[in-house]
């Protein structure tokens, strides 16, 4: 079961170190399109993280792991800048 980086994130923002944050149990994708939103910025990924174990779901399934990477959710990892 998936749990939110509550202190993870009250640290962040205590620490004044990031301007913006969100979590990405909707997906990665949706989460970066939201900050981009919000903020009027862009954004450009050089590398996606996917995890070993993705990689091999994905090529079992005959899936595409950045897909799963991008729009998969519900990992409540933070995304901050």
């Amino acid at each position: 079961m998936p749990q939110a980086k509550l202190d993870e994130g009250v640290a962040l923002a205590r620490s004044q170190a990031i301007t913006a944050a969100i979590d990405s149990s909707d997906g990665l994708a949706w989460s970066l399109h939201e900050i981009v939103r919000s903020s009027r910025v862009g954004i450009t990924l050089n590398k996606l993280p996917i995890a070993d174990e993705v990689e091999r779901f994905a090529e079992i399934n005959k899936l595409v792991s950045s897909d799963l990477g991008l729009y998969g959710g519900e990992e409540y990892e933070l995304v901050v800048t």
